[in-house]
């Protein structure tokens, strides 16, 4: 007989869920006393008692560090609080669609996925907790607001303390708990089959199979980054789809990742692009953590946008045999996600819905079947299958599209561009700023856009002129329950349909995430294979113009001369000083490098105090959250004639690092230690030619003797005679 025991507890006033859950650093889950307990009891508090002994959850999570710890405490709160059964991947393995695919395949109440998506994992990184409702998909809002609440007043939670399961056994576990009827049931189940098996009934698997195991088999290189669906791509498209195993790299879930941020995009699935490029294999694709986002790349590693990706799935959707049996109901996008998807629905006279950013509002349109086929820019595409976005259905849905074109990746996209026009699209992240002055910066941003006399003024650009139509706050109406989901983003409209919009995420573990988004069409055929950097304003002309202005953060405030432009300019150019980057290691053997930052013209850096032989596992050891902010450091010069002034430039004291980043008002970036170091014969302000070992103290007398002692310095860059290459990065 298992024991149940009630334990006083204390809320917490900051579990509130974001887009896709509770995500916290994994040390606030383990340090803070019951923090995920706390939360745990107050997802199954929302289910009323007298359902609870029927009911059945879905457990599961991506792999990552403390999800095991947190399935065990799952158990335990669920058994004492009289949930019925639970349904758990086996050892805790569930990719996101797959949780979704058995919620619906057994009518469950829903399910408890644990996961953080494409936030890194380990120790030091991210832990989260979803819930997801009984049509597979994540919870809506009138339900998380409910946790929240519940979370903020809790006063105790029930648990049954001796209560364990073997995760790693397939089968049926009961256990009789005292003052129950029922025996508590945990039923561990495959982690793949069931998904498997919906995908068989989705796509043709015959057609699959003899493109990648016929005698012209596609090469296909599959990156799963050492996340959950790794299980998944090796049991479909290598053992039953016939793809040579080598095919699939990194399927195997870590607990970290291997070290690596679980995000599949050009920066962190560099790996992947770069095999891609050696034109080895005609398709590439990548997951994130927990297997609901996906990158598709084609030969020499052409990059798919996501927002075409959709697109071109959408103008071809009759290659998947289960649309030609349910038909096409409706099409739709996030807000932020390019108008690619707009053109197809359009040619093609398919409803489109234009929803706020959360796979949740697809739901809602899918459970009145108003919807088939959604996608969002972050790297997420899904049908009406499941309720969840699916990293694997979108990689299937291409490899049909290519067995029925029987043409290359880009091929189909330029084909694409050539009958609806291209959309170019490109996002600017600012991660973890602070969220008081994050709020702050969007109140003032709608303020000055708000002007009506904004409305209709033209700015041009190179040959082209944009035309402001709209400036709003996008707001949703839920064409099917009539809710309102107001503030989604500020957005400014052009004539021609390009777009500029600031959003704030909710998708981080700490702080605020502010998003920019730029979405410029271009029909003339001429341009629609340039590059998407270049097309869109280049760097002089970009803040004398509206989307210039917009874009130009950390570009020179002097350039933004129009009345209307400037103070719109200078309240985005705010974004610059709130900025807080990734760290990487340099010691006493490594050369500064000198680096352009297109997008946010921000470097990072961190020196050692003392030399260690693994740098890499030190810098790992010094995230943010341990260090001191010491002061900040403004530093002004001159660089071929032109003014630069380093807008944030915040330096961290750990307890063996420091660390920092510098952000620059010009589109370029110069790695200021370099500098100095070049320059301490002449200047002796800061270190002295090779003192490289540094120790606290040296960095405090480094402000403490600035000219204006407070950690102010003036340079001569022309003096230093750096040489800046402009490589014109890609981002």
């Amino acid at each position: 007989m298992v024991k149940i025991v009630t334990v006083k507890t204390k809320a917490y006033q900051d579990q509130k869920p974001g887009t896709s859950g509770l995500r916290k650093r994994v040390k606030v889950f383990q340090s803070s006393s019951n923090y995920a307990e706390n939360f745990i009891q107050s997802i199954i508090s929302t289910v009323e008692p007298a359902q609870r002994q029927e009911a059945t959850l879905v457990v599961g999570g991506d792999g990552r560090f403390y999800m095991k710890e947190a399935i065990q405490l799952i158990v335990r709160i669920a058994a004492a609080n009289g949930i019925g059964r639970l349904v758990i991947g086996q050892n805790g393995i569930l990719s996101t669609p797959a949780v979704s695919c058995i919620i619906r395949k057994i009518k469950a109440i829903g399910g408890i996925i644990l996961t953080a998506s494409h936030n890194p994992g380990g120790p030091n990184g991210d832990f989260g907790i979803k819930f997801n409702i009984s049509n597979g998909g994540p919870a809506p809002e009138a339900i998380t607001d409910k946790i929240f609440q519940i979370s903020k007043t809790i006063e105790e939670y029930a648990i049954c303390p001796d209560l364990h399961v073997d995760l790693g056994v397939l089968g049926k576990q009961q256990f009789d708990l005292e003052n129950k009827f029922k025996p508590f049931t945990v039923e561990i189940v495959d982690s793949v089959e069931a998904y498997a098996t919906m995908l068989r009934n989705i796509f043709d698997f015959n057609a699959l199979k003899e493109l990648l195991s016929g005698p012209n088999r596609l090469k296909i290189r599959i990156d799963a980054m050492h996340g959950v669906v790794g299980p998944y791509v090796k049991k479909i498209l290598c053992e039953e789809l016939g793809a040579p195993a080598n095919s699939a790299v990194n399927c195997v879930p870590l607990e970290d990742f291997g070290g690596h941020h679980p995000d599949p995009n050009l920066t962190y699935a560099a790996d992947l692009v770069e095999t891609m490029k050696t034109g080895e294999h005609d398709f590439g694709a990548a997951f994130d953590g927990d297997g609901d986002r996906n990158m598709i790349l084609g030969k020499h590693g052409f990059f798919v946008n996501p927002s075409d990706s959709v697109a071109v799935i959408a103008a071809n959707i009759f290659s998947i045999p289960y649309f030609q049996q349910t038909g096409v109901r409706g099409f739709a996008r996030s807000m932020p996600t390019s108008g690619a998807l707009d053109r197809v629905a359009n040619a093609t006279k398919i409803a489109l819905y234009e929803t706020p950013t959360g796979w949740k509002f697809f739901g809602n349109l899918m459970d009145a079947s108003k919807l088939s086929l959604c996608g969002e820019e972050s790297f997420g595409t899904g049908s009406d299958h499941i309720r969840e976005k699916d990293g694997l259905w979108a990689v299937l849905a291409w490899l049909s599209i290519l067995a029925t074109r029987k043409q290359s990746v880009e091929d189909i996209l330029k084909d694409h561009w050539q009958k609806y026009g291209r959309n170019f699209f490109t996002r600017y992240d600012y991660e973890e700023v602070e969220a008081e002055g994050a709020n702050k910066m969007m109140k003032e941003l709608e303020a000055l856009i708000s002007d009506r006399s904004f409305v209709g003024k033209q700015f041009p650009v190179g040959d082209k002129v944009y035309t402001v139509e709209k400036i709003d706050n996008f707001e949703y109406s839920d064409p099917v329950d009539g809710s309102i989901s107001r503030n989604q983003g500020l957005r400014l409209l052009f004539a021609d349909g390009s777009r500029i919009i600031f959003r704030l995420s909710g998708t981080g573990s700490a702080g605020a995430t502010i998003r920019l988004y730029i979405d410029s069409y271009e029909k003339d055929l001429a341009k629609i294979y340039q590059d998407p950097q270049e097309l869109l304003p280049n760097q002089s002309s970009r803040a004398k113009t509206s989307l210039g202005s917009i874009e130009s953060v950390g570009n020179k405030l002097e350039d933004a001369e129009a009345d209307v432009e400037a103070p719109l300019f200078q309240a985005v150019q705010r974004l610059s000083t709130m900025r807080e980057t990734g760290v990487r290691s340099l010691g006493p053997e490594d050369a500064l490098e000198k680096e352009m930052a297109i997008h946010s013209s921000t470097i990072a850096w961190k020196i050692p105090w003392t030399e260690e032989p693994d740098r890499k596992t030190e810098a790992q050891n010094c995230p943010a959250s341990k260090s001191q902010e010491l002061t900040k450091l403004n530093l002004k010069g001159r660089y071929n004639d032109g003014v630069c002034t380093f807008l944030s430039s915040i330096f961290h004291f750990t307890d063996n690092s420091i660390y920092g980043s510098l952000t620059l008002c010009q589109g370029f970036v110069v790695p200021v230690l370099d500098a100095a170091n070049q320059s301490a014969r002449q200047k002796n302000t800061f270190f002295e030619e090779s003192k490289w070992t540094l120790t606290e103290t040296d960095y405090r007398e480094i402000f403490s003797k600035s000219p204006k002692g407070n950690g102010t310095y003036d340079f001569d860059f022309n003096a230093v005679k750096l040489e800046i290459e402009d490589k014109n990065e890609k981002p």
